[in-house]
Parts: C-alpha cells; sequence; structure tokens
C-alpha cells in the first residue's frame, strides 16, 4: 500500500474566543490530503482491505483532532461500501469525480455534519435527491458536473448553507420549484444543460414556500 499518499495540504482557520482577553483569535487547524487519484489498480476489483486501510487512516487522522481532505478521483470506483464512512466526522472535502457511480453513495449520509465540499462530477450520477437523506448542514460547495441528471428534486431545506452549486452540462430541461431554490440562494452553473428561458417557469417565492409545505 505504498501508494497511500499523506500530504499536508493547507491549514484550516476557524475563529475561537480567548477565554481571558475576549478577542477574537485565529486558530490553525491542518487538514491533510488523503490521495489516491488516478490509483485505479488498487480498486480494479472490490476490495475490502482497502476500503478498510483508507478508512484506518482516516481514523487515525480524527482521534488527533484532524481534518482530512480524501480524493478518490479517477479510481474506477462503481461503489462506496455502505459503512465505509460509519464513524468517520472528519472528512472536510470529498472527492468523488472521473468514476462510475450511478447514484449518491448512500454512506455519505455519515459525513452530513463534517462535509463541507462534495465533487461528484463525470460520473453517471442521476438524481441528487439520495444528497439528502440526510441535513448535509455544513455543505458549501457541490459539484456535480457532467452527469446525467434530468431534474432536480433534492429538498434545499437539507442543504441550508450550501453557496456553491456547478450542475453543468447534465440532462436538465425541466425548472421545479427546488431548482429555482438553487437558482435565487446558490452560485449556480447550469450551462450545457437543456433548459428553456428561466423567466418563463419562475414562480414567486411563496409559491415555492407553499410547494415546500405540500
Amino acid at each position: 500500500m505504498n501508494r497511500f499518499i499523506k500530504t499536508l495540504l493547507f491549514s484550516f482557520f476557524l475563529l475561537s474566543k480567548q477565554p481571558k482577553l475576549g478577542a477574537m483569535i485565529v486558530t490553525p487547524i491542518p487538514v491533510y490530503a488523503l490521495n489516491f487519484a488516478h490509483c485505479q489498480e488498487l480498486f480494479d476489483e472490490p476490495n475490502a482491505l482497502t476500503f478498510f486501510k483508507i478508512k484506518q487512516h482516516l481514523l487515525w487522522y480524527q482521534a488527533r483532532g484532524q481534518l482530512v481532505h480524501l480524493d478518490l478521483s479517477d479510481t474506477n470506483l462503481y461503489m462506496l461500501p455502505p459503512d465505509f464512512f460509519e464513524d468517520v466526522n472528519n472528512v472536510l472535502e470529498l472527492n468523488l469525480s472521473y468514476n462510475h457511480f450511478i447514484q449518491i453513495p448512500y454512506t455519505l449520509r455519515y459525513l452530513a455534519r463534517s462535509l463541507g465540499t462534495l465533487n461528484i462530477s463525470h460520473n453517471n450520477i442521476s438524481t441528487l435527491a439520495d444528497l439528502t437523506v440526510a441535513r448535509f448542514g455544513g455543505l458549501l460547495y457541490l459539484d456535480a458536473s457532467y452527469n446525467t441528471i434530468e431534474i432536480i428534486s433534492l429538498n434545499p431545506l437539507m442543504l441550508p448553507h450550501l453557496q456553491t452549486c456547478n450542475l453543468s452540462h447534465n440532462h436538465i430541461s425541466l425548472v421545479t420549484p427546488e431548482l429555482q431554490h438553487l437558482i435565487r440562494t446558490t452560485h449556480i452553473n447550469l450551462d450545457g444543460n437543456p433548459i428553456p428561458s428561466l423567466s418563463e417557469h419562475f414562480c414567486s417565492a411563496e409559491a415555492f414556500d407553499e410547494a415546500l409545505i405540500q
């Protein structure tokens, strides 16, 4: 397993209040990169041992209070074990791009509290509804470009702080209330989709709220 690359990616800063002086200070929290990009030979076949060793790395960093950027891009993956991220809460960024996923891996629900960036671009995913099986309260950036998504039916209330959403180069042609909400509340990229004029389909904010209640 000498292809496991562990490098210091960058320092992530959190604001914390100093108890005695009441001043705001910046405390550096290291974010480490676990980079397996392009290591397709590790995942030629479903390999429980490989997934086990990756998870042990994640838990090792977690025990030391360290955040992780996990890169599994271009690794010929079709699936992740359902319990892969169980007990893991320190993955800040996850890159699953350039693989063969046909749906959002169910195990991502375990990262609902920690995940800030998710890249699932260049797969064969047809829906984002599975992303809202849990409330991803910390997710800020979502890249789902170059998939086969036709309709946006996810519940935006489960992605309350999403800021940037890349849905370019999918098959989206219907402007749903959920998509309208994303257009209003995020920096969204819809290039390369067969969407007609958005102004013809926009409903009022009040109508959208009523649709969510129903």
